[in-house]
């Protein structure tokens, strides 16, 4: 009877300690958000459907661009989780200023890179801009991250289309501190707030039948900042609760096979709203359906994300490991050019289209298509990352965070 008792016991309680500072899994879980989507810009040039035997998953490259939800709402729970410790354990709160300089210094290095070597080396080399006014109708909102505001710089620009992510990340980056100051007084109000105005933007949107007349309508309004204010509260919330639950309390193992359940429950849930988007019909059906399903989405990306957390440790080793952590570490290089290279291999038709399409010039067509794409972004996101993106970031924090953590 004894044995039995202990068995139990050592069965509900493992006695680890949950992560408040660095959390593992989400380094996974950004990389697995970043390939998704990678994959569905590789997908769209290649043709190449992910089956194995019976088992279908070309939903998850068809329908990828749902996971730049999933970053974003990373990218929220994120920069939250330090400002939640500070309110819920006493830690010192992260100065503002710092917030800024740290931000900058994470993208602008390898951004201004990217840009501005597109733009001397193709743009104005191969006399894309018609006339000087052009060029400054799509550099200078780049150059101030307001380039997804505008027609010209975001559908229509000449330098990278993937960049109008940095922009919604930046602008949510600019009212942050603000928004972080009213979750530590007021968090159901502000929460609310964020989430009201991410609806009542949304029914604005898809009710206006300028914004759903067309593909390049559609494009433009549904990755409006203002729409994933619902998507930026929830991760911020999330961190909230984490760190007030997880607080005095360690993993158990009943606990652990819920999380790891509930993780999977997750995956067969976005798999039916995938098929749900899927049967949306029209050919702006599927950006309405996008804007009208991202708060719904958007929760169960966070209760994915909280349940991989608390999962069980062979379950978060699949998303925290050297290789998750290195991946991590060159993903926002990579996400930056991954597209642009697509584009570019498909502009000179390299390698060359035998048929009408990628699935009628044959199978070595499409595993070329994805090599090259595949190979090339991920030396230039390599390069950038090594050369560019950490040293500028390091210089940054040098030479204007004095003094203070530099972490």
């Amino acid at each position: 009877m004894k044995k039995t008792n202990d068995a139990q016991t050592s069965l509900a309680v493992s006695g680890e300690d949950f992560e408040t500072t660095h959390i593992g899994v989400l380094d996974g879980i950004r990389v697995l958000a970043v390939g998704i989507v990678v994959w569905f810009h590789f997908w769209q040039q290649n043709w190449l459907s992910p089956n194995i035997g019976p088992v279908d998953l070309e939903f998850l490259p068809r329908y990828g661009y749902l996971m730049v939800d999933m970053m974003i709402l990373i990218s929220g729970f994120l920069l939250a989780l330090p400002y939640a410790k500070a309110k819920i354990y006493g830690t010192p709160t992260p100065d503002t200023k710092s917030f800024y300089i740290k931000r900058f210094a994470r993208i602008g290095p390898a951004y201004y890179f990217i840009i501005f070597a597109i733009l001397l080396a193709v743009a104005i080399p191969q006399d894309m801009y018609a006339t000087g006014t052009d060029l400054m109708k799509d550099l200078v909102p780049h150059v101030f991250f307001i380039h997804n505001l505008f027609p010209a710089s975001y559908v229509g620009t000449h330098l990278d289309a993937a960049l109008w992510t940095v922009a919604v990340l930046v602008q949510l980056y600019a009212i942050f501190p603000f928004v972080i100051k009213g979750f530590n007084k007021k968090p159901i109000l502000t929460y609310s707030i964020m989430t009201a105005i991410s609806v009542i933007s949304t029914m604005i949107i898809v009710n206006n039948e300028t914004a759903t007349s067309g593909y390049e309508h559609i494009v433009f309004w549904c990755n409006n900042t203002l729409s994933f204010l619902c998507v930026y509260a929830n991760g911020i919330l999330a961190a909230y609760a984490y760190i007030s639950f997880t607080k005095g309390r360690k993993r158990t193992q009943y606990g652990q096979i819920f999380a790891t359940v509930i993780a999977i429950g997750c995956i067969i849930v976005y798999r039916y709203m995938c098929g749900d988007l899927a049967r949306a019909v029209g050919e702006n059906a599927g950006g309405v359906w996008q804007l009208e399903k991202r708060y719904v989405l958007s929760l169960v990306c966070v209760i994915f994300v909280l349940a991989v957390i608390c999962s069980m440790k062979w379950f978060r080793k699949i998303f925290d490991n050297r290789v998750m952590k290195w991946l991590a570490g060159i993903s926002f290089s990579m996400y930056m050019v991954h597209q642009y290279i697509c584009e570019r291999l498909h502009y000179e038709d390299v390698p060359e289209m035998i048929g009408e399409n990628p699935g009628d010039s044959g199978l070595l067509f499409q595993w070329e298509k994805l090599g090259l794409c595949l190979g090339i972004s991920l030396v230039l996101a390599i390069g950038i990352t090594y050369l560019i993106e950490k040293p500028g970031a390091k210089f940054i924090k040098e030479r204007f965070l004095k003094g203070k953590k530099k972490s």
